[in-house]
């Protein structure tokens, strides 16, 4: 039954061939525009972060090398090659590790001045 004017709905006829007003044209262009605007500000999500969901879905140990980004707060897991710089999949600031301390190129600063190791098991 239709909410607005009561009739007994059948299908789509009822949009097209009465003078009900539920949905107008109108309606469904700017329904159509809100919708394409959602998914301009909604996008899927980067293939970094789905290919990090589905390392930690397959082996929830690694959730103990997650750290969160210093810029955006996102979730990033360490990578398995040792390296504790990590380029955040979101924002893409780059932030050690180690200390959780965002880094400003050059990037090797951080690394040469001792105080965190550029690589490490944990």
């Amino acid at each position: 039954m239709c909410w607005l004017c009561g009739q007994l709905i059948s299908g789509y006829d009822h949009f097209s061939t009465t003078n009900c007003t539920t949905f107008t044209i109108d309606q469904n262009d700017e329904l159509y525009g809100i919708l394409r605007r959602a998914e301009r500000l909604n996008p899927a999500p980067p293939e970094e972060y789905v290919q990090m969901q589905q390392r930690l879905d397959e082996n929830p140990e690694l959730r103990q090398r997650t750290v969160r980004c210093p810029q955006c707060r996102q979730e990033n897991l360490k990578r398995e090659d040792r390296n504790n710089h990590i380029r955040c999949w979101s924002c893409r600031s780059s932030f050690c590790y180690r200390c959780r301390v965002r880094i400003l190129p050059p990037i090797t600063a951080h690394f040469a001045n001792n105080r965190c190791p550029h690589h490490s098991d944990d």
